[in-house]
């Protein structure tokens, strides 16, 4: 009796410690697997966030024909950044992020219905791990995902030293180098026309807007941030001291004026009732610089598809107008 006794002693202190062991096991488990499925998550969202920012990116430059890259560039970049291939999806969302559509894998002519239809694009990833000490509890493996939705928005906010006149056909400030076309037609909106067109940004001869002839294209204060649309202070004189940084975009960005770089500049008309000092600024265009080569005359080429890379934006872009491509979800 004596030696059965002790032989269950020896078994109920060997349960116990096999107990205490799967106990430990566990705490260790949910502190290591629990970190790493942390960390995991974390990674999966990162792999989300570029993959829709770059789904984006091919989204604003898409034409008819290339229709699948903007799923190959979901795709690439989520798998580059940890995600399993199998599991990504891409999908188009409109302005108020309700998804309009599976992005395609194949070129099929969509392009056109896609860029009316939607505003950007959203990426789910997803990548399943082993765990190490867990696995007494029974858990074997944990998935881990991320969601991210990019937009194409137009320019809303920013500053820049430039103010332009950009309406009507009559004043002369909306015509640079001799040309009759104007960027913001009647109606408020861009005019197609205008890509590609000179304009003069600062000209110490032309006034235009309805103001004195001590107005030269210049914002009050460029560091500033002004909304658009809304009122925008000008400055009298000449380039001289107010210059200072812009919004811009791309790898043409202006950190000084040199022919070529690229600038975001409002687009504006009188005010109603015209205003001293006061522009009222519909949108942004981006201008590249040329004629740089003297501190009183600054010219600018519209041109557009150029994505911006800072300020706020806000609603689908026109056509001439700066874009700001950012993560809205």
């Amino acid at each position: 009796m004596l030696m059965r006794s002790k032989r269950n002693e020896r078994g109920a202190t060997l349960i116990l410690v096999a107990l205490s062991l799967a106990a430990s096991l566990s705490v260790v488990g949910v502190v290591v697997d629990g970190g790493s499925a942390f960390a995991e998550r974390r990674q999966m969202q990162n792999s989300a966030d570029a993959a829709a920012l770059s789904a984006t990116r091919a989204f604003d430059r898409l034409v008819t024909g290339q229709e699948s890259s903007v799923w190959t560039a979901a795709q690439t970049t989520a798998v580059a950044n940890g995600a399993n291939t199998a599991t990504v999806t891409c999908t188009f969302v409109d302005e108020i992020l309700v998804e309009v559509g599976s992005c395609p894998t194949t070129n099929n002519g969509t392009a056109l219905a896609i860029k009316a239809a939607a505003a950007g694009v959203r990426v789910t990833t997803t990548r399943s791990r082993s765990t190490a000490f867990i696995r007494v509890a029974g858990i074997k493996s944990f998935t881990a995902g991320g969601r991210a939705t990019a937009q194409v928005q137009g320019l809303r906010s920013g500053n820049s030293p430039f103010v332009l006149c950009a309406t009507g056909n009559s004043d002369p400030r909306s015509l640079g180098e001799g040309q009759i076309v104007p960027i913001i037609l009647p109606d408020n909106s861009m005019n197609p026309a205008a890509v590609g067109v000179s304009y003069e940004l600062q000209d110490p001869s032309t006034v235009g807007c309805g103001q004195t002839n001590n107005f030269k294209g210049l914002s009050e204060n460029a560091d500033a941030s002004y909304p658009t649309p809304g009122a925008w202070d000008l400055k009298n004189g000449d380039l001289g001291i107010n210059v200072g940084k812009a919004i811009i975009a791309g790898n043409k960005a202006c950190s000084e004026f040199v022919n070529g770089c690229v600038m975001a500049v409002p687009l504006c008309h009188a005010a109603d009732p015209p205003q001293q000092g006061v522009l009222y600024c519909e949108r942004f265009g981006a201008f590249e610089l040329f004629d740089t080569d003297t501190s009183s005359r600054i010219g600018g080429i519209l041109r557009d598809g150029v994505v911006a890379t800072g300020g706020l934006g806000g609603g689908k872009p026109l056509a001439g107008e700066v874009r700001v491509i950012k993560l809205s979800e």
